[in-house]
């Protein structure tokens, strides 16, 4: 649904021979029409007034969204890649290499990365995760509760219950 105030994208572009070249506007609802909505583009345009456009070329923003979680932060053995920026030159840096060290000192995290057999030291937040280091599971017998069986036990009638009980202990007493 349109709604008067509502933020839209707007599909546009241009067909000719040389194939299909697509744009996207940001616009802000006017009014809201049977067919058309009337509408403010939010890009330099807008010094020339409201333009009429089909509802079938626009999407609704919805108002509310999910907050992403935030991305994991490196681990020790992920490969991961660094990039830096120069506003100076318009170059990109791009480094790549393995966790070795992570480092928190006050208000500043640093990363260890092993990059040409050297440990260089980078921001964290300039990193992002490439791929994940693989982890060992630690091996467990397998049991079949179907059954009853365990590698280690063999065959059993019954299967023994023990139960634990756990107290709270309260960390702020001296009482051990």
């Amino acid at each position: 649904m349109f709604y008067r105030g509502d933020k839209v994208l707007i599909y546009g572009g241009t067909i000719d021979v040389s194939g299909v070249q697509t744009s996207v506007e940001l616009a802000t609802i006017e009014e809201v029409g049977e067919y058309e909505l009337l509408v403010y583009f939010d890009s330099s345009r807008n010094w020339s007034g409201p333009h009429k456009v089909s509802r079938d070329r626009c999407m609704p923003i919805i108002r509310t969204f999910d907050q992403p979680k935030p991305s994991p932060i490196p681990e020790i053995g992920d490969l991961v890649m660094i990039f830096d920026y120069d506003i100076v030159s318009k170059e990109l840096k791009k480094t790549v290499g393995n966790v070795q060290t992570l480092e928190y000192y006050g208000g500043k995290e640093k990363i260890k990365v092993m990059v040409e057999n050297q440990l260089k030291s980078f921001d964290i937040k300039k990193c992002f995760i490439i791929q994940k280091a693989p982890r060992k599971i630690k091996d467990t017998d397998e049991t079949s509760y179907i059954i009853n069986v365990t590698k280690n036990q063999g065959v059993s009638d019954a299967k023994e219950t023990t139960i634990t009980k756990t107290i709270p202990v309260n960390r702020d007493s001296r009482e051990v």
